[in-house]
């Protein structure tokens, strides 16, 4: 899974091909192709890598850091405040310029365990974007509120931009071994910082046998 930009087609009478050079050619599939009358700036690349990664749930590069922009220019995902945060990077959103309407989200990625749905209020300009630190899903840390053993090590971070509302996240179960059955004793648990020794607890939790 990959976004690549920047091809420039040729002119002229040549016949121009799309995952095809001489005698090699591309054996797979291609999800969209948009083409541009002229050559995209750095911003304006940036704008259209941040559309697709979004619809197709793939993260872009984060060797350094990079924005996640909408079809105006406004960051919806801050790559350098996110820095450790940059896996697994998804969202969901509306985006009136780009045509953009994607309502729920899981990264591609196989690292993913969280879907992301049903915001109460997601309208043009309202986005929810959100990537992990990779911390593990089956050790535990006791860095935790009052009334909670323990908690997974991986942590989410997201930028939300405009007025989404709430949103209905669904963890694969199957990633989280040991989990307690009792859906009492389950939270998601927020917090400011890293540090979740005073976080919030959101406990309104439904099990099944593969999702939380």
């Amino acid at each position: 899974n990959s976004i690549a930009t920047g091809t420039a087609l040729g002119t002229g009478a040549a016949t121009d091909y799309i995952g095809y050079a001489w005698n090699s050619y591309f054996d797979g599939y291609i999800t969209e192709v948009i083409a541009f009358s002229d050559a995209l700036d750095a911003t304006e690349r940036t704008r259209v890598e941040s559309y697709l990664a979004i619809k197709y749930g793939m993260t872009l590069d984060q060797t350094a850091p990079q924005n996640y922009t909408d079809g105006q220019n406004n960051i919806i995902w801050d790559g350098t405040a996110n820095s450790a945060y940059a896996m697994d990077i998804t969202g969901i959103g509306i985006d009136t310029c780009t045509g953009l309407n994607h309502l729920q989200s899981k990264s591609v990625n196989s690292s993913a365990i969280i879907d992301i749905s049903n915001a109460s209020t997601l309208d043009g300009g309202d986005f929810v974007v959100f990537g992990s630190n990779g911390g593990s899903t089956i050790d535990r840390s006791t860095n935790t509120p009052i009334g909670y053993d323990e908690r997974i090590e991986r942590i989410w971070s997201a930028d939300i931009t405009g007025t989404p509302g709430t949103v209905d996240l669904c963890f694969d179960r199957n990633a989280l071994p040991g989990l307690n059955p009792d859906p009492n004793k389950i939270a998601v648990l927020t917090s400011a910082s890293s540090d979740f020794s005073a976080a919030a607890a959101f406990n309104s939790v439904t099990i099944t046998a593969s999702t939380v």
